[in-house]
């Protein structure tokens, strides 16, 4: 059997893609050149996940370490906290809920892992 594809005329059995669209293959008999024609379609779903860095906070001169409060209602997340303006990232930066020790600017990027997507809030201000 031979194949041919719409998208670059391939001659293989399978064909990765990376777009979303619809594809044509037709498949010819070697023996008897009867032909079939497939047309499968490939969709993608790119929902941006939900991300919630959590409320401020306020270290003090007893209060010298706090615990960040993100979260995110999206299934299959991973997390990854930044600190900027002086902040400063004790340990579980790459948790939804980690222990910081400086005041400044805390941002909590939420990744989908099973389609790349990210969304950031930037809400973790610690003063």
């Amino acid at each position: 059997m031979t194949y041919l594809r719409s998208n670059g005329g391939q001659t293989t059995q399978t064909k990765t893609v990376t777009l979303p669209g619809t594809y044509t293959v037709t498949v010819t008999s070697i023996s008897n050149g009867c032909t079939a024609v497939a047309t499968p379609t490939v969709g993608q779903t790119n929902t941006v996940p939900n991300v919630n860095a959590g409320a401020d906070k306020v270290l003090t001169c007893t209060t010298t370490s706090t615990t960040l409060n993100g979260s995110s209602t999206t299934a299959g997340v991973t997390y990854a906290w930044a600190a900027s303006n002086g902040g400063n990232i004790v340990s579980g930066g790459t948790t939804a809920t980690p222990t910081v020790n400086a005041a400044g600017t805390y941002t909590l990027t939420v990744t989908e892992t099973a389609t790349g997507c990210t969304a950031t809030d930037g809400g973790g201000d610690i003063k």
